[in-house]
C-alpha cells in the first residue's frame, strides 16, 4: 500500500499486556502487524515468540512489507545495529539522568554505572520503535495508525529527541508498573533464593585460591591464557553457562574451568547473602519501581547477580579477574564484588566499532582496559566509561610473539580482501573484482567473516562464482596467517586495525554514505570510496610516488606497541617471558 492509500492501521509491540488485544484485532480481520516481542517478564519470551510465529503462520499478522510499498529498511525489526548506533547516543546522558533518582546516596552512588548501562541496553533495543514512529509519523495521516505496547521510555526518549510529546497513537498506555515490578520482584527473589540454597554446605569447603580467574568466549583464549601463567594451577576459567562450557571444554588444556554455580557456601553465608538480596531488591523497587517492567527487571536482575558473584567469590578467591565481556553489564556487577575482596579487574577491548557509537561500549569499568588503542577512547567514550578505567594501548591480543617475529619478513606482494555482510556488500564484492581483474599478475585471497549465517553464506557463494580467475576463497577459520602474506589488504570493521599491526597497507573500502558514524573515516587516507583508488594507490605505493605511512594511525591502533603477554603478566605480578 503506498502514501496515497489510507487505512487505520494497528502496530503491536508483543508482550504480555497487549496479547489479548491482539487477539480480538486478528479475530476482527484487522490484521495487525507484530513490530517485536518485549516480554515484561523475560522469562515469557520464548512463549511470546512462539506465539508472534503461530499468528504469522496462520495468516492473523502481517508483516511491514505486506502493508507498505515505500518502507525504507527490511521488514523485521531489529534494523541493522551499524546503520541504527549513534542514534540515541546525543540523548543518552540526559535519558539516564531522567530516570534514576536526582537525590544522591551511598547505594545509588555503587549501584548508578550498572542502573546507566541497564538504561542503555534497553533504549538500544528499542530505539528502532524511534525510527519506525519517525518514519509513519512523516508519511501517513495521524489518525491512520496507531502502536500499542509503547514502553513509557519511548515517550522521554521522544521527548529528548523532537522537544515534544510522542504522538496520542503512540503513548505508553502501560498501567500499574509498582504492581507489576513487586511480582517481578518477587519472581527473582524466588529465583535468587533457590539458587543460593542449593549452594548451601553444612561444611563447606575452605576457599581456592588463584592467581588469576578468566573469561573466554572462544577457541583461543586458552591458548591466550597459556602465555599468561607459568603454572596452570594458578588460573581458573569460568565460564558464562553450561553450553559455552561443553563447547569448549576441548580446549581447556592444562586448565580447570568452573560455573558461578560450582561455588558453595555455609549457612551463615548464606543467611547474609539472602539478607542483602532482599535489602537491594527492595530498595531498588522502591526508587525505581515506577519504571517500565522491562527496564526495572534489569535493574532488579542486578541484584540477583551480585548475590552469585559474591557466593562465587566466597568459594573461589582470586587477586586478578581478566574478562572478555566488556559488552555485558554482567562485568560492572561481577568487579564490583571482585574490588570488594581486594582483587583487581583486567579487561580486553572486544574489537572496534564500524559505527562509532555502538552502545555494547558505553559503559565499560575495568580497573586496566587493553585497548587497541587510545584514539576511540580519548575522543569518544571517556566521558562515559567509569572514571576508574586504565585504559593501555596495547594492540591486538591476536599478535602472538610468534606472529611479531615474521613481521619483517618479505612478502608477496598479493592483496587480500575481508568482506563483512552490510547492505553495500554486492558492490563492495564487485569493486573487489575490479582491483584482482587489475591485478592479474597476483593473488588475490577472499576471507569470508566466520559465524555467517547460511543467507548470507549462499549469497557469498553467488558471488564467487564470477570471481575473476586470480581469486582464491581462504577457508581457514584463522585470517592472521593470512595477513603474514599479503603486502594489501581490503577490510572491514576490527580487522582494519588489525591488519595494520600486521603491517599489511589496509584500506577501508567507504561505499555507504547513509553510514553516518563511519569510524575510520577519522584517519587521514584510510578509507577508499572505490575499487579504482585502491588500485591508483597501490601502482603510487610500488612506483614510489605514494608511502604507506603506518605511523598515521598508531593512535588507532599500537602499531609497535607492547607485546601484550608481557604487559599482563607484569600486571598480575609475572616477570617477562
Amino acid at each position: 500500500m503506498g502514501a496515497g492509500q489510507q487505512k487505520k492501521l494497528k502496530f503491536f509491540i508483543l508482550s504480555e499486556v497487549t496479547v489479548v488485544r491482539l487477539i480480538w484485532t486478528s479475530m476482527t480481520g484487522s490484521s495487525p502487524v507484530i513490530l517485536f516481542c518485549d516480554p515484561l517478564f523475560p522469562p515469557m519470551s520464548r512463549v511470546l515468540e512462539c506465539f508472534r510465529k503461530i499468528l504469522v503462520s496462520l495468516g492473523l499478522s502481517k508483516s511491514l512489507a505486506d502493508i507498505f510499498d515505500d518502507y525504507p529498511w527490511p521488514p523485521n525489526f531489529p534494523l541493522e545495529k551499524n546503520y541504527t548506533h549513534g542514534l540515541l547516543e546525543p540523548i543518552l546522558n540526559r535519558l539516564q539522568d531522567s530516570l534514576l533518582p536526582a537525590q544522591k546516596c551511598e547505594r545509588l552512588e555503587k549501584y548508578s554505572y550498572e542502573m546507566r548501562k541497564a538504561i542503555t541496553d534497553y533504549s538500544e533495543k528499542i530505539k528502532d520503535l524511534l525510527l519506525f514512529i519517525n518514519w509513519i509519523e512523516a508519511t501517513r495521516d495521524a489518525g491512520s495508525w496507531t502502536v500499542y505496547g509503547v514502553p513509557k521510555i519511548l515517550d522521554n526518549i521522544y521527548f529528548l529527541s523532537h522537544g515534544k510529546n510522542a504522538p496520542q497513537s503512540c503513548r505508553s498506555t502501560i498501567k500499574a508498573c509498582r504492581t507489576i515490578n513487586f511480582i517481578g520482584l518477587l519472581l527473582l527473589l524466588s529465583a535468587g533464593f533457590i539458587w543460593l540454597f542449593f549452594r548451601i554446605r553444612l561444611f563447606p569447603p575452605k576457599p581456592k585460591k588463584y592467581r588469576l580467574i578468566a573469561d573466554r568466549v572462544g577457541h583461543a583464549d586458552a591458548e591466550f591464557y597459556k602465555s599468561i601463567v607459568d603454572d596452570p594451577s594458578e588460573l581458573l576459567i569460568l565460564d558464562r553457562n553450561p553450553q559455552l562450557a561443553r563447547a569448549l571444554r576441548h580446549t581447556n588444556g592444562p586448565f580447570f574451568s568452573c560455573l558461578l554455580g560450582d561455588c558453595k557456601i555455609g549457612i551463615t553465608r548464606f543467611m547474609l547473602l539472602l539478607l542483602a538480596t532482599v535489602t537491594n531488591l527492595l530498595w531498588i523497587w522502591r526508587v525505581v519501581g515506577h519504571h517500565d517492567p522491562q527496564l526495572f527487571w534489569r535493574f532488579a536482575a542486578s541484584a540477583i547477580k551480585r548475590q552469585r558473584f559474591a557466593a562465587f567469590f566466597c568459594d573461589f578467591t582470586t587477586k586478578f579477574f581478566f574478562g572478555r565481556d566488556d559488552y555485558s553489564i554482567d562485568h560492572i556487577i561481577r568487579n564490583q564484588e571482585l574490588r570488594a575482596i581486594g582483587g583487581k579487574s583486567l579487561g580486553i577491548n572486544h574489537g572496534l566499532p564500524l559505527n562509532t557509537y555502538a552502545s555494547q561500549w558505553r559503559e565499560v569499568d575495568f580497573d586496566i582496559y587493553y585497548a587497541y588503542g587510545r584514539h576511540l577512547y580519548e575522543h569518544f567514550y571517556k566521558l562515559t566509561w567509569a572514571s576508574n578505567v586504565h585504559v593501555k594501548p596495547v594492540g591486538t591480543f591476536r599478535m602472538t610473539p610468534k606472529h611479531r617475529s615474521r613481521l619483517e619478513v618479505n612478502r608477496p606482494r598479493d592483496i587480500g580482501f575481508f568482506p563483512i555482510v552490510l547492505k553495500t556488500f554486492d558492490q563492495t564484492m564487485e569493486e573487489a573484482f575490479k582491483v584482482a581483474n587489475h591485478f592479474s599478475d597476483r593473488k588475490f585471497y577472499i576471507k569470508m567473516k566466520s559465524g555467517r549465517n547460511r543467507q548470507d553464506i549462499e549469497r557469498f557463494r553467488e558471488k564467487m562464482s564470477d570471481a575473476p580467475l586470480n581469486v582464491i576463497a581462504y577457508t581457514h577459520p584463522d585470517p592472521y596467517e593470512l595477513l603474514l602474506n599479503i603486502s594489501y589488504g581490503i577490510c572491514f570493521s576490527t580487522l582494519v586495525a588489525e591488519a595494520l599491526q600486521f603491517k599489511v597497507k589496509t584500506f577501508n573500502l567507504d561505499m555507504d554514505p547513509t553510514l553516518e558514524h563511519q569510524y575510520y573515516r577519522n584517519f587521514y587516507n584510510l578509507t577508499v570510496p572505490d575499487g579504482e583508488t585502491i588500485i591508483r594507490r597501490i601502482e603510487a605505493i610500488e612506483l614510489g610516488e605514494e608511502a604507506y605511512d603506518f605511523e598515521l594511525y598508531k593512535d588507532l591502533i599500537s602499531i609497535d606497541g607492547p607485546d601484550i603477554f608481557n604487559v599482563v603478566r607484569s600486571d598480575i605480578g609475572l616477570g617477562p617471558q
